[in-house]
């Protein structure tokens, strides 16, 4: 004989999962979507560069088929937080790629790990923590790489060439 109770019991269960999912993501969302008001208010620059990169990583992630859009796109915002605590001046050499005074850059190179200790908190993140990472290591290897293509380039004197006549004689490309 056939009992429907264990198939109700497991349909209110599968009911109280669903909507557990959709109230952490509802906050979840409302907590990201606070953080970027805050970042519209306070830096409209960055507000602006975290909402076309925000487009720009969900056709990508579309495109790939990424199951989870949401981890993307929250990184996208959170990324752009450092911004928040620099001067406006500051922040707008940083936005336009200017050189930044070197401690500026020191606290713009350690925002992944301070987001990261930020978020440490929070359950369910972990994937975002990881992508924010992972932007703290681009920027340190394309730091790198701009720092060895500028080594590579930059001219060295060269021992085997000694003209007093043009200065430029005596420096060689590596």
């Amino acid at each position: 004989m056939f009992c429907a109770r264990p198939l109700r019991e497991g349909g209110r269960q599968r009911q109280l999962v669903e909507s557990e999912r959709i109230l952490l993501q509802q906050t979840l969302l409302g907590a990201v979507n606070a953080l970027t008001e805050a970042l519209a208010t306070a830096k409209p620059l960055f507000f602006g560069l975290a909402r076309r990169v925000k487009r720009l990583a969900k056709e990508i992630a579309d495109r790939m088929m990424e199951p989870h859009v949401w981890r993307i796109e929250t990184a996208v915002v959170f990324s752009q937080l450092a911004a928040i605590n620099l001067p406006d001046e500051e922040a707008e050499n940083m936005y336009i790629r200017k050189v930044l005074r070197p401690e500026v850059q020191d606290v713009v190179n350690r925002s992944p790990a301070i987001l990261d200790h930020l978020l440490g908190n929070v359950p369910r993140l972990e994937d975002v923590r990881k992508i924010l990472g992972s932007l703290g290591d681009h920027a340190n290897r394309r730091t790198s790489a701009r720092a060895e293509i500028r080594r590579a380039f930059s001219p060295r004197p060269s021992p085997a060439t000694s003209c007093r006549k043009c200065p430029c004689a005596s420096w060689t490309w590596a």
